[in-house]
């Protein structure tokens, strides 16, 4: 048996915005498959230039929020950089609503999430009489959350974000799912591309 080379290279990586369990990286698993090695980008230009330095074999970008409508940012992107669209994929987000574990949903008081997930959520949230407050995004929403659970908050994300394996190194522990629901108009979902480098793209 061989062992492992020290000298050989890190597996092809694919980027995306965000953090772990950010929709970006749900996006990422369905295209790629889940065990596709992923690095998070602050910044959706991260992951451009990711790409275009040979850092990742190829990119996840949002195009179209089925709320919002256009990602300006990412058309602006597309359209400066020398970059190829390997791929379509239309994914159902499917927020839900974090919680510390043993948290009932009648004690939940208020939900941090990003701006568009709390929009998408509004009717939701008013229902149960639950107050939105903004984050930056909805991974971090989760990550902050479980790092420091307060009582009566939660956080709007994925149930990727939620799960002991995705949490961020220093969270104190899983966070529990209190309610699920898919956003975007019927039969519309939003939609993400799939980016390559020329050189890449020539040999996949």
């Amino acid at each position: 048996m061989t062992g492992l080379n020290p000298h050989a290279p890190p597996a092809p990586s694919v980027a995306f915005q965000g953090e772990s369990g950010a929709y970006g990286e749900q996006a990422l698993a369905a295209w790629f498959g889940d065990d596709a090695p992923a690095r998070g980008c602050p910044a959706f230009s991260g992951v451009f230039d990711a790409v275009a330095r040979g850092e990742c074999i190829a990119g996840v970008v949002p195009v179209e929020n089925s709320l919002a409508g256009s990602v300006l940012e990412v058309w602006d992107l597309l359209l400066a950089r020398d970059l190829h669209v390997v791929g379509e994929l239309h994914l159902p987000v499917r927020h839900c609503l974090l919680a510390a574990a043993g948290t009932p949903l009648e004690q939940v008081t208020e939900a941090y999430s990003h701006p568009q997930a709390l929009a998408q959520c509004a009717p939701f949230l008013d229902e149960h009489g639950i107050a939105p407050r903004a984050s930056h995004n909805t991974a971090v929403a989760a990550r902050e959350l479980s790092e420091r659970p307060r009582p009566g908050a939660a956080a709007i994300a994925s149930a990727r974000a939620g799960s002991p394996q995705r949490r961020a190194v220093g969270a104190v522990g899983a966070l529990g799912l209190r309610w699920a629901g898919t956003a975007g108009r019927r039969g519309r979902y939003p939609r993400t591309e799939a980016l390559s480098s020329p050189c890449i793209y020539g040999a996949i």
